[in-house]
């Protein structure tokens, strides 16, 4: 079944890692992500956008930001930024390839335990 079929166009799961939203692409066309689907594919289906809340691992301030928003994102586990503490850094991973959407943050903010920073939406 999809989304559209059971008169939804989007839906949410929260855990203790994050946040796994699944949209429709028109419902993500309106909150200004269009989605990456190609009609001319031949399976008359349209592909769900997931997108991922990353939050901060630890209570500290932002830092070394090396993904850039719409930036696309190859490996599971590459570095995306990190968040200082006074025990040092605690980086920032991405969840698999995809793209960063957007910085929930900026550079040298104070965060706390699991403040969301970046929306990562998979490919």
């Amino acid at each position: 079944m999809r989304l559209g079929d059971a008169g939804l166009e989007s839906l949410e799961f929260s855990s203790p890692k994050g946040l796994l939203l699944l949209r429709t692409p028109h419902a993500a066309e309106r909150a200004g992500d269009p989605p990456d689907t190609d009609p001319a594919d031949g399976d008359g289906e349209v592909d769900l956008v997931t997108t991922l809340l990353i939050r901060s691992p630890a209570a500290g301030v932002v830092g070394g930001m090396l993904a850039e928003e719409g930036g696309e994102v190859r490996d599971t586990g590459a570095r995306l930024g990190e968040v200082v503490t006074l025990m040092g850094g605690n980086p920032l991973r991405a969840p698999s390839g995809g793209r960063l959407l957007r910085w929930l943050v900026r550079e040298g903010q104070a965060v706390g335990y699991r403040d969301p920073l970046a929306l990562f939406e998979v490919s």
